[in-house]
């Protein structure tokens, strides 16, 4: 999944929960971290990952499932 967004602040929403895995995310082409949403119990809505980058702008987030479980992407949310 990516996202194009413009500001300085980007954040992923998603649930964590069991059978949940792992996704690789990169934020203008670039892997900045790997994100598990596996836990041992159900949380909804929160969120899973977070970054201020160094220039506002024009930006975009990639979220990369690795194959070991669900991924889920319910928003992102952006500060400018």
């Amino acid at each position: 999944m990516t996202f194009t967004f413009s500001g300085r602040n980007i954040g992923w929403v998603g649930r964590r929960g069991p059978g949940s895995g792992r996704a690789e995310v990169r934020i203008d082409g670039v892997r900045v971290g790997t994100v598990s949403q596996a836990a041992s119990t159900i949380r909804y809505r929160g969120i899973v990952f977070s970054r201020t980058l160094g220039v506002a702008g024009r930006h975009t987030i990639e979220i990369r499932p690795l194959g070991d479980g669900r991924v889920d992407v319910d928003a992102f949310v952006t500060l400018p």
